[in-house]
């Protein structure tokens, strides 16, 4: 049998909230993902010589378009640059650029498009990105001369440049974007939306955080999917919630139990040793705050030594089942002993088998006693009764 406190795995912790999205129906720029195969290997071109010009695209030996006219060269050039992969440079010569390293990495060409779409917006911090989805607008939203049209909030326009991964597939299949560019002026948007996170967390593995619900119109608006995020092991994100619940002065992180008084603790608190407690809305740095968090199954342990003799002695005469002679007694009470670790406090020495009596005595004076308890006094009286007390 375990000793108090030890051997106990504290079971998976779940934590939770609503997402808060907003609609903007907005005129942007937005680039997806092709396949263009003749890029990337102007990409690679371009890594290998540093420097290109279109007779070194179609140079016989080495070009990607050997022998073709200069023309072709020049255009492909032209095409790259157009993308902000390439930098023309004097004597119509093009060096790489940072994005046209960052394309050679994933191998994936973004093909921009200027029109009016619909964006999901988030602020909530599990997200990397604000952008969580959006889709081409179908009434012709224009940006302009239009009603309840608006300037677009700064933390929205300042989205630029950037490569987005939205929680589903838009028409190219993909859930990869670039944010080029969004235009100032727009609207707030109607739309069905409602998302719920999910951070589990198991025993010896990093946490997870799943997203679940709907967004945006049309199939594959039903989403179930997990999502990266930076995350905090078992232990870390327990001790986090322990910390802001009512029992933080009684974690101990070291051993990894809880420690409480013996009064404090429920019947079955008693006989599992294990405990279920709730924080309230917790907040976690960089997480955000969640809705109130169930932990169950935290290991306890008897708060001072008064506490684990108490703790032993209500063990013992809760599961003494038969009369409890000496002998009985002793080997009973010292396994019991053993594992609250009462030598240690100095407070191993049998339990009093007259002051159980008392005790029960006055529970039946005041018609709190069991019938189980009704029958253990009669076994104890009857020890006492005969000398075999103790």
């Amino acid at each position: 049998m375990r000793n108090i406190g030890e051997g106990v795995e504290i079971v998976k912790i779940e934590m939770s909230r609503n997402v808060r999205i907003k609609v903007y129906d907005v005129i942007a720029t937005i680039s997806f993902p092709e396949e263009r195969t003749e890029i990337i290997s102007l990409l690679q071109m371009a890594n290998q010589y540093d420097i290109l010009s279109a007779n070194r695209v179609v140079d016989k030996k080495v070009g990607l378009l050997p022998g073709r006219p200069s023309m072709m060269g020049s255009r492909l050039l032209h095409m790259a640059a157009g993308l902000g992969l390439l930098e023309q440079k004097r004597n119509d010569t093009y060096v790489m650029t940072d994005k046209g390293k960052d394309t050679l990495i994933d191998e994936k060409i973004f093909i921009p498009e200027e029109s009016a779409w619909k964006i999901w917006i988030t602020e909530d911090p599990i997200f990397p990105s604000k952008i969580l989805h959006l889709e081409r607008h179908d009434d012709k939203f224009k940006g302009k001369q239009q009603k309840k049209v608006k300037k677009i909030p700064n933390n929205i326009l300042k989205i630029k440049d950037l490569k987005v991964e939205l929680l589903r597939s838009h028409h190219t299949g993909s859930n990869d974007i670039r944010i080029e560019e969004i235009k100032p002026n727009g609207r707030l948007s109607d739309s069905d939306v409602s998302l719920d996170l999910v951070i589990t967390a198991d025993i010896g593995n990093d946490a997870n955080a799943r997203i679940q619900g709907k967004i945006g119109n049309g199939k594959g608006s039903q989403i179930d999917r997990l999502i990266p995020f930076e995350a905090p092991s078992h232990l870390e994100l327990f001790t986090h919630l322990v910390n802001q619940s009512d029992f933080e002065s009684d974690w101990n992180y070291d051993e990894r139990v809880l420690e409480i008084s013996f009064a404090n603790a429920s019947i079955s608190e008693r006989r599992d040793h294990l405990k279920e407690i709730i924080v309230d809305n917790p907040i976690l740095e960089d997480l955000g705050k969640f809705k109130s968090v169930k932990l169950k199954n935290i290991p306890l342990k008897p708060k001072t030594g008064s506490d684990a003799r108490e703790w032993a002695e209500w063990e013992f005469w809760n599961n003494l089942s038969e009369h409890p002679w000496p002998d009985i007694a002793e080997v009973v009470w010292n396994e019991i002993s053993q594992r609250y670790g009462l030598k240690s406090y100095n407070l191993s020495s049998l339990p009093d088998i007259s002051l159980r009596v008392d005790k029960l005595s006055l529970s039946m004076s005041e018609q709190l006693i069991s019938a189980k308890e009704i029958i253990q006094l009669r076994q104890c009286q009857a020890i006492i009764d005969i000398g075999g007390d103790y």
